[in-house]
């Protein structure tokens, strides 16, 4: 069945409702109208440009988890602004492309030194646009509003799950943002068991403890950059 603007934005619109408030989705929502589809690229119009605005600010993550999920992992979201019966198009949504980072690496700092910031290197090393605090926090940002940025514009999650891992408030926040993005239908968290045992990852998360995890323990790390670009590119 080939895809339409219609069938696409339909699929969305019921992902979009399970995941409001009832009033957030008719106020926000049912107000848009879908124009086209054509290579992936799905055009949308709202009423507004404080309304697209709006749209951008506070349900960009939501749309871009239902494009991916109804359409495509490349696809591009255009919109069609009315303006005093006329209509401004902006080309402002690249789903693939506004997903700034390959992966975003989630970590204890006791694990720094000696293992994330070296698979870091190796990991831009091989071409991978890596979110790691140390190189993207800035003096005066604010942490939690640049960790979700990072969380909501990378491709995986990166989780190193190590003892001192197990006892973060920061690293549970990260893994529960890639965790509700998983539940709905996305695999993207990449464990990597740092000198843990399988009864801790366990005792720490059964459903991380089934995931098919790399291991500092068997490999080193430039052999697990490897097996991290070799997924990449197997998925793009």
């Amino acid at each position: 069945m080939n895809k339409t603007a219609e069938s696409v934005w339909k699929e969305c619109l019921i992902f979009i409702k399970n995941n409001l408030q009832p009033q957030t989705y008719k106020t926000w929502f049912e107000p848009i109208v879908p124009i086209g589809l054509e290579d992936n690229t799905l055009t949308i119009q709202v009423p507004s440009k404080f309304f697209h605005e709006w749209i951008e600010e506070h349900h960009l993550k939501l749309l871009r988890v239902a494009l991916i999920k109804f359409l495509d992992e490349k696809a591009k979201l255009n919109y069609q602004i009315v303006m005093e019966n006329s209509y401004s198009s902006l080309n402002i949504t690249n789903v693939k492309k506004s997903l700034d980072y390959d992966v975003f690496i989630s970590h204890s700092s006791e694990d720094k030194d000696s293992f994330v910031r070296p698979l870091v290197v190796e990991l831009q090393q091989l071409g991978i646009k890596v979110w790691y605090d140390e190189f993207e926090l800035k003096l005066g940002d604010s942490l939690r509003k640049s960790i979700d940025k990072g969380l909501i514009n990378s491709r995986y999650g990166i989780i190193v799950l190590s003892k001192s891992f197990f006892n973060r408030n920061w690293t549970q926040y990260e893994l529960n943002g890639f965790v509700n993005r998983e539940m709905n239908g996305l695999k993207v968290i990449l464990p990597i068991w740092h000198n843990v045992s399988k009864e801790e990852v366990q005792n720490f998360s059964p459903s991380l403890a089934d995931k098919v995890a790399l291991n500092s323990e068997l490999k080193e790390i430039n052999g697990i950059a490897n097996e991290i670009y070799s997924f990449l590119t197997q998925t793009e």
